[in-house]
């Protein structure tokens, strides 16, 4: 789904499935793929929501464990 249309086009509903599905990946230990989706749940939820939405917040919150998980030093870019 994620990689047939453009990000730029995302809707919340949308930001909610990657984000769903960005934290099935992470459970099932694919996080280069968690953080795929993730980062573009992120991204999406910032253009329709905000920054500082507390849906916005929790993904970036999701996204920073699997970073993390990963052993990533790029919390700078969430």
């Amino acid at each position: 789904m994620a990689a047939d249309a453009p990000a730029d086009t995302d809707t919340d509903t949308t930001a909610s499935v990657l984000n769903r599905t960005g934290l099935f990946l992470h459970n099932q230990g694919q996080l280069t793929r968690a953080i795929s989706h993730l980062r573009r749940a992120l991204k999406a939820r910032v253009r329709v929501l905000g920054e500082d939405h507390p849906m916005t917040r929790t993904v970036r919150s999701n996204l920073a464990h699997a970073v993390a998980e990963r052993g990533g030093g790029e919390t700078g870019q969430l």
